[in-house]
């Protein structure tokens, strides 16, 4: 998941510090990389990880979970002083840069691997 982290990153970058079509596209699909590799991996990496009768409440708590932090998200950026445009821009790069290496120093996408992993072979 980390480098769903650094595909944001990239992606940001791209559009904030080019002034180019065929860049913003590029940066675009780093975008599309970060959401699959970000969005998809943490409701199946819960699915594995929850007892087939908590499937269904955990796999809830993440949609409300998620919810509220777009909800919320908005309103915490502007509480900061974030501007709209190149300033969120650049928040987003820092803020999935320090996410990223946080994960890679941590190791969590590895550490959710493993236990994913080690419950598919007892099963």
């Amino acid at each position: 998941m980390a480098w769903g982290f650094v595909a944001f990153a990239l992606s940001f970058a791209f559009i904030l510090f080019t002034n180019n079509p065929i860049t913003h596209v590029i940066g675009n699909m780093f975008s599309g990389v970060g959401i699959v590799l970000i969005n998809a991996t943490i409701p199946f990496d819960l699915s594995n990880l929850a007892n087939k009768t908590q499937f269904p409440l955990v796999i809830a708590m993440n949609t409300l979970v998620s919810g509220i932090a777009g909800f919320f998200a908005p309103m915490l950026i502007a509480a900061v002083g974030i501007g709209a445009g190149a300033q969120s821009f650049m928040a987003g790069i820092v803020l999935s840069g320090v996410v990223a290496v946080l994960m890679f120093v941590l190791r969590i996408g590895n550490q959710l691997e493993n236990k994913t992993q080690s419950k598919s072979v007892k099963a």
